[in-house]
């Protein structure tokens, strides 16, 4: 997810998929992505029709040109073809866009929880209205710009102009606009305008002319904005240009209409030569269990591809002190200086070797470029060489050409310039490793390409048990598996119990804001996704290859939540790359993939071998974690594109199946699915470890029962993975207080699920509306809870005034949650007590005996009352108190009776 239009759209079956986000990781990163909305705005309108003539600056009238009007024609058909005509009213006059009067009114994106700036509307300095947003800088200015964005759905082909009002707190800040548009998520950015300090009243951004870029026109102004009757999102793009105080305020957008018509280089081996290693730094003599080893290899061999492990592969074969054999893949980490104690100079041979590709991954040439294969041997050289010096003393009489001359030279110096950097510097390989046993490891380095493998000497490694420590408790306790006496549960490697309570944030500039509030309210799961316009590690334009800038964030990211003690759950992709974002997929055969078509992502054995070499760098880099939590292979796999939804099933199977092999560290694995309709044979198979399903809507109980309940006979956790009042963002707008979330938390804690819902809108609605306090409440209330063997069957009933009574019980007690669902189906309902007076509930099945009952306030998670309770002949009643708000109950038998056989 989540293109919460898509979403919808795709269950309409409408004729075009929009995604509610589009790559944006272009040559030029033309913007940051912005995650944590603030809320501003209003309604959204359409342009009136274009006349066929147009007015000059004299009033009289000019008829286009022939190729322009054959040029509107073409264009005009083309949108009947391929767009969905917009369901809003046509005006015919300009207009309004939004006002930015608060978040009653639209949805804005902007990321709070980012470095640059906070967002509140303020009455000073709106130009019209009564508000206006105003963003104040954090005297932190990282990363010099951010964004405000919004989608819409605009017909804006009528339009000349955008005008919108800033204040300014100096003249170094400046401004564009990007602008989304369907059916195909293009992307372009206008020119950048230049603001004056103070007041800055109709500022103009044409929507005519070759004054925008987009990837077309590869990111050049060279073109006009192209589908503007579709468009999807609107983003101001804002440059702090090295401010880093004050505050700007930006008001009144909207429209100027208009009735003028819109007019790699290869790596060379010159031969095979078997690996040379070189050295390993920052290998230890011993450590704790479950705390990591990090080191680097050093080597020099021949090969093409960085991130190719059949073309170049280094790694650790292990030996545990229980026997085990493990093999503990490296990755490729970067090219750098080698330190004094591995480096070797060339040996004066007249032809030195090139070891590695000579393209190196910088910005200037991405990671992992397909590599062209070198023909050449020393002999060819030779021959060429030779052939240039006769063709050189066969035009020696002919004038120099000093630009050839000039291009030679510089082809002589880059020449030896490669020489050099086969000396100075080295691909570093990184080694991460995690033990889970203590004793004395046997630990051997290895170095493999096709002309051979190197091997070091074995070296001891002493693990001692486990010493937690504070500045790492994500790895406290080892990696979270499937508990060995619950099926339907988790537990950490050491034992301990594991239950879920976290949320999504799939996607942000920077994560650190958000898992200090998970750590605040006692969450230790997030998920998140790699994805065009967030942690994008295999580009659009480099298929097989890996971006280490990115991948240096995905590192920064699993250190962060080891140190706040947070698990993650990492999803490789998302159903829309190869549905509405096909043409930003890396699988894509226009951009170097292997598919030509999307549901070829499934079945083609070169895609396949794409994604396993995805998992298997991964793995390598980022599976010696505890902090992972688990993998996930895919978001919502049954919203994909597919011949078959076999093909699918098969394809999660296979990729399972890799994963096992690849992950020295036995991570687990799970798919997603949000269909009331999808096939349970897609977790079925034992490689898929746990169940991971989604849900959106307003009836939250009946929800959470229908899409839970049929996986309770499965011999695997569930966990609701995705959760939403709507599968839009605008949908929870009128839940200010978060009933719906409040619901989704309370009752999948009272559930015979692994973990509580975990919610979906991080930013638009828990951190817009701040709700930490509810997650926090809900928190409270499965604290220090073992369900493992407990609470296995889902019991509701609905009783008077409304009061449904919903949970999981065993023989020996139970969790429940008493609420009123239409509360949550319409929060302006939420008024008046939940129960004006007692209501009696009787418990059928327990073992008799003498009970506690704990009753707990789901606003704040405290215990509002105690009292003890009897069981006779399998019956108990719990009587339940006036009250004004929703609760939860506890229910454990003071003797638990103990398990064995006779």
């Amino acid at each position: 997810m989540k293109n919460s239009d898509f979403k919808s759209v795709l269950r309409a079956v409408a004729p075009v998929l929009m995604l509610w986000l589009s790559g944006c990781d272009r040559q030029e990163q033309y913007v940051e992505r912005m995650q944590s909305p603030v809320v501003v705005g209003s309604p959204t309108v359409s342009m009136p029709e274009r006349a066929a003539s147009t007015t000059t600056g004299d009033g009289s009238k000019k008829e286009p040109s022939g190729e322009a009007s054959a040029k509107m024609d073409g264009a005009k058909a083309t949108a009947k073809a391929d767009l969905p005509k917009s369901e809003l009213p046509v005006l015919s006059s300009g207009f309004l866009i939004d006002g930015f009067e608060g978040p009653e009114s639209t949805v804005w994106g902007f990321d709070s929880a980012d470095d640059e700036g906070a967002a509140q509307y303020v009455e000073a300095g709106a130009t019209q209205g009564k508000k206006a947003l105003k963003i104040t800088l954090r005297d932190k200015g990282k990363s010099g710009k951010f964004n405000l964005r919004r989608d819409v759905n605009l017909d804006l082909s009528h339009a000349a102009a955008l005008l919108v009002d800033f204040t300014a707190p100096s003249d170094a800040f400046s401004f564009s606009v990007a602008l989304t548009c369907g059916p195909h998520d293009i992307l372009q950015e206008s020119k950048t305008i230049e603001l004056k300090q103070g007041a800055n009243r109709n500022v103009r951004i044409p929507l005519t002319g070759n004054t925008w870029k987009n990837e077309k026109s590869k990111w050049e102004y060279t073109t006009p904005p192209v589908n503007l009757q579709f468009v999807q999102r609107i983003a101001l793009l804002i440059n702090t240009n090295g401010e880093s105080s004050g505050s700007i305020v930006i008001d009144n957008l909207r429209v100027e209409p208009d009735e003028t018509p819109l007019l790699s280089s290869g790596g060379m081996a010159l031969r095979e030569w078997r690996p040379q290693l070189l050295g390993v730094l920052g290998l230890p003599r011993s450590v704790a269990q479950y705390q990591g080893v990090e080191a680097y290899t050093f080597f020099r061999a021949s090969y093409r591809d960085f991130f190719d492990s059949n073309d170049i592969a280094a790694g650790m074969r292990i030996y545990t002190p229980s026997g085990k054999t493990l093999d503990v893949r490296g990755f490729f980490a970067g090219m750098m200086n080698a330190p004094k104690e591995v480096r070797i100079e060339n040996d004066g041979q007249a032809l030195a070797p090139l070891w590695g590709p000579v393209d190196l991954p910088n910005k200037a040439a991405a990671p992992g470029k397909k590599r062209k294969r070198a023909a050449k041997k020393d002999g060819d050289k030779k021959d060429a060489d030779k052939k240039d010096t006769d063709k050189k003393d066969a035009d020696k009489e002919e004038p120099k050409d000093p630009v050839k001359e000039a291009a030679a030279q510089k082809q002589i110096e880059q020449t030896a310039e490669m020489r050099l950097l086969s000396t100075r510097r080295l691909p570093v390989w990184g080694l991460r490793f995690t033990p889970f046993e203590t004793g004395q490891y046997t630990i051997q380095i290895y170095v493999r390409n096709a002309a051979g493998e190197t091997r070091s000497e074995e070296r001891k490694l002493t693990v001692i048990p486990e010493v937690k420590n504070p500045k790492t408790p994500g790895r406290w306790g080892g990696n979270v598996q499937v508990s060995k006496r619950d099926p339907h549960q988790f537990e950490l490697a050491n034992g301990d119990p594991f239950y879920v309570y976290g949320q999504n944030v799939c996607w942000t500039q920077n994560w650190v804001p958000y898992m200090d509030r998970m750590k605040d309210y006692g969450a230790n799961t997030m998920r998140i996704w790699l994805c065009p316009w967030g942690l994008n590690l295999e580009r659009k334009t480099d298929p097989g290859g890996y971006d280490l800038e990115t991948a240096n964030r995905i590192d920064t990211l699993v250190a962060d939540a080891e140190s706040k003690g947070i698990r993650l759950i990492f999803c490789f992709t998302f159903h829309g790359m190869n549905q509405g974002s096909w043409g930003d997929s890396p699988y894509n055969i226009v951009n170097g993939g292997p598919c030509s078509r999307p549901e070829e992502f499934f079945t083609s054995g070169r895609a396949k071998q794409q994604f396993k070499r995805l998992l298997s760098y991964a793995s390598a880099r980022w599976g010696s974690s505890p902090a992972l939590m688990s993998w996930e292979l895919m978001n919502e796999i049954d919203l994909a594109r597919y011949t078959w939804p076999d093909d699918a099933i098969h394809w999660s199977r296979e990729m399972a199946g890799h994963l096992k092999n690849v992950d020295a560290h036995g991570h687990l694995v799970t798919v997603s699915a949000t269909m009331r309709d999808t096939p349970q044979d897609l977790w079925t198979d034992s490689r898929i470890d746990w169940v991971q399903i989604h849900a959106y809507g307003k009836d939250v109980s009946n929800l959470m029962f229908e899409r839970i309940s049929p996986f309770q006979t499965m011999q695997k956790p569930v966990l609701m993975g995705e959760f939403g009042g709507g599968t839009e963002s605008r949908d929870d707008i009128p839940d200010q207080d978060g009933a719906r979330l409040q619901a989704s938390l309370w009752i999948t804690a009272c559930s015979p699920s692994c973990g509580t819902a975990m919610p979906w809108w991080w930013d638009t609605y828990i951190e817009t509306r701040n709700l930490y306090p509810v997650m926090a409440a809900a928190q409270k209330f499965v604290a220090g809870e073992d369900r493992r063997g407990r609470y296995g069957q889902w019991v509701k009933k609905m009783y008077d005034f409304g009061v449904e009574v919903s949970g999981s019980m065993d023989a020996q007690g139970g969790r429940f949650y008493v609420s009123n669902p239409e509360w949550v189906k319409n929060p302006d309902a939420r008024k008046g007590p939940l129960l004006p007076k007692l209501q009696n509930v009787e418990l059928t099945g327990l073992n008799d005996g003498a009970y506690t009952l704990e009753f707990y306030d789901a606003k704040d998670g405290t215990i509002f009352n105690s009292q003890a309770a009897l069981a006779k002949e399998g019956k108990l009643t719990i009587t339940l108190s006036a009250r004004a708000t929703e609760f939860g109950i506890k229910l454990d038998r003071k003797q638990r009776d103990p398990l064995g056989l006779k």
